[in-house]
């Protein structure tokens, strides 16, 4: 494999790159760059890419110093956490090398968007992931639960129904479920032969225990915990559990709670879908996700899963709700 096939993104990454010789009285400091990797030649794509959409919008790209080529792969590179593009091929990339090998990483996946989550959930997506990472405040996990390669979910329209027949009896309350299910939460009670088959593991039918068949039945409870806000996914854990959930009563945060602690001991119990948080020595700018069978990914301080925009009314309105003026300079939006 190349170098350039293994430090690959596995989905699409925008950076902020600073402008070169920009001054604190211009206010377009940075220029929004595309990125599909890590490697040396990553990042020259990048400048190269950049500079044909300059000149695809008529811009003498050799005239503006902004856009020189080395001055923007060295802004990019201090982006990604060199000192300059040669301190990046020379440097830091042989010492990223190193540290993946070491460490038994040798093929680029993607361990954060996962496509069985419970109910409601919104799905983690690398821009979150590198705002906890990076911007948080709160000390950089261990592990991370993103449940990529756990069937935890996998079982469809299995859920309170079946929790009520097993019981022998309809329950109108989840409370009511929870008691059953709790009593039988290491027993298998049921076997699930309609999967969703999106994760490459996923068997051909799945032994539900009462825990698992709980925590499939109210997933959208499980959805509200699903989240990076609190420590609900991470270990060590440090912080509360934060639920999104809104206008709950006593009565429903004790239901939360419990649903919740059940969850978690379902996946502590696990190895699947757990990923190990590895920051490079000397690069604070890079973390480094391991998951199992060689397979790896990364995310880079302050990058977006989208490209940036210069709307200047985000997030009150997109740049599709403005008028197409508002969009072809500085000049005519302020007209």
């Amino acid at each position: 494999m190349t170098t350039k096939s293994l430090l690959r993104a596995t989905r699409s990454v925008y950076l902020l790159a600073p402008k070169p010789g920009a001054d604190t009285s211009n206010e377009e400091l940075y220029w929004a760059m595309s990125l599909d990797g890590l490697d040396n030649q990553h990042i020259k794509d990048s400048v190269t890419s950049l500079r044909q959409d300059r000149e695809r919008k008529q811009v003498h790209v050799s005239k503006v110093k902004a856009l020189k080529t080395t001055a923007l792969q060295n802004a990019l590179a201090v982006t990604l956490g060199g000192r300059s593009y040669d301190h990046w091929r020379d440097i830091e990339l042989p010492r990223i090398l190193t540290f993946l090998a070491q460490n038994g990483m040798s093929r680029p996946a993607d361990l954060i968007r996962w496509s069985v989550r419970p109910g409601f959930a919104s799905p983690l997506t690398a821009q979150r992931l590198a705002e906890r990472f990076f911007n948080s405040g709160l000390a950089l996990p261990k592990r991370l639960f993103t449940g990529v390669g756990s069937v935890l979910f996998a079982a469809q329209r299995y859920g309170r129904v079946d929790i009520d027949e097993l019981a022998g009896r309809p329950m109108y309350y989840d409370e009511q479920r929870l008691a059953f299910c709790a009593e039988r939460e290491h027993e298998v009670v049921l076997r699930a032969y309609d999967l969703r088959r999106t994760e490459s593991n996923t068997p051909p039918f799945l032994d539900l225990t009462g825990r698992t068949l709980m925590l499939n039945g109210v997933s959208e409870y499980v959805g509200a915990m699903y989240n990076l806000l609190g420590d609900n996914l991470i270990e060590p854990v440090r912080q509360p559990p934060v639920f999104t959930s809104y206008n709950t009563s006593t009565e429903d945060d004790a239901l939360d709670q419990r649903l919740f602690e059940m969850f978690r001991r379902e996946i502590e119990q696990s190895a699947e879908g757990w990923v190990d948080v590895m920051p490079i020595p000397g690069n604070d700018n890079i973390v480094f996700l391991k998951g199992a069978d060689g397979t790896f990914d990364w995310v880079v301080r302050d990058q977006r899963d989208k490209p940036f925009t210069g709307n200047p009314l985000h997030p009150i309105f997109k740049s599709d709700e403005l008028p197409s003026a508002m969009q072809s300079s500085k000049l005519a939006a302020r007209l």
